[in-house]
């Protein structure tokens, strides 16, 4: 086995890993599996479970909806139909012309929202516990 320049370096093709290179891949990983836990991977960082979703029409709460009793509630004189299944919600019709608040599909996640802005509709997903902080602007 012959060195090339480089110490690491072998007529072979193959690299030799020294202590520095499984140092730098222990702490990519440590970093990867990190990100991965705090962006959630489908845990509730929330607290409790979620209980409710407001609905708000024009910016105004208007509904409160149990997401442990499954069913649908029209909106808008039934301009637009909200679905709760297995503690999860939806919009499963609305009259508006993209229709991007239907291919939203399922939120039950606290803090998920769906908006409808023709229709001037928010769907929001609360806890027991309230408001689930996700960021701060300033």
């Amino acid at each position: 086995m012959d060195l090339k320049e480089g110490r690491n370096s072998i007529d072979d093709g193959f690299y030799r890993l020294n202590v520095l290179d499984i140092l730098l891949i222990g702490i990519i990983l440590t970093g990867a599996s990190g990100v991965l836990l705090f962006t959630g991977l489908g845990l509730n960082w929330g607290g409790a479970s979620p209980s409710e979703a407001s609905v708000f029409l024009a910016g105004r709460p208007t509904h409160r909806m149990n997401l442990e009793q499954n069913g649908e509630s029209p909106l808008l004189d039934g301009a637009m139909v909200l679905e709760v299944q297995d503690g999860r919600i939806r919009v499963r019709k609305s009259d508006c012309a993209n229709q991007i608040c239907v291919n939203s599909g399922w939120i039950e996640r606290p803090g998920a929202v769906i908006a409808c802005v023709p229709n001037q509709v928010m769907i929001e997903i609360k806890t027991e516990k309230g408001a689930f902080l996700d960021a701060v602007v300033q």
